[in-house]
This record gives C-alpha cells, sequence and structure tokens, in this order.
C-alpha cells in the first residue's frame, strides 16, 4: 500500500515510501526534508527505517533523470543554460589526467 506524498507538516512522520529503499529493499521510511533546498521545489527525502541510507522518494526513472539533466539541471542548479568556460576546461584536464 502506499501513501499519497504527504504534506509539509509531515516531515517527520514515519510512511510507506513509494519506492523500496536501494540499499535493503525497505519501504519503511521517516520523511526527513519535503524540498529541494536549491530551487524550493517538492521533493520529498526520506530516510529508511531499516538502515538508515537517505533518498527521494518516489525515485525518478532513469528516463526521468536523463530528461531532468539534459533539460533543468544546469538552469535550476547552476543558473545558466551553457556550462562557464572554466568548468569545461577544468573538466577536460581532469579527464586529461585520469
Amino acid at each position: 500500500m502506499q501513501n499519497s506524498p504527504p504534506s509539509k507538516t509531515d516531515t517527520g512522520t514515519p510512511l510507506i515510501a513509494h519506492t523500496a529503499c536501494p540499499c535493503c529493499g525497505s519501504q519503511s521510511a521517516q520523511i526527513i526534508a519535503d524540498q529541494d533546498g536549491k530551487t524550493g521545489e517538492r521533493l520529498i527525502t526520506v530516510s529508511c527505517s531499516d538502515c538508515g541510507l537517505g533518498h527521494i522518494d518516489p525515485l525518478p526513472t532513469d528516463q526521468e533523470l536523463a530528461e531532468w539533466y539534459a533539460t533543468q539541471y544546469r538552469q535550476a542548479y547552476k543558473s545558466a543554460v551553457q556550462p562557464a568556460l572554466r568548468h569545461v576546461l577544468r573538466a577536460g584536464r581532469n579527464a586529461q589526467w585520469r
């Protein structure tokens, strides 16, 4: 049985997570945050009641993650549409070093 997304006042409340813990498979969790600290958008973060792993719930699919990183990540977290040249150069130097 899955619960509907909790409201902001439910932080600290135990729940049945929408997706099982990636570490131990348990669906028993406790809400530790209900919004993205950077963007302020709704993002439920839980702590597994069995092993303590923190993760977002529900976990996005690989396709959802790829879409988000391709279209929203840079704008939401870097406030830019294109990477800064210094970041591109640093990534290139790191790749050469490896």
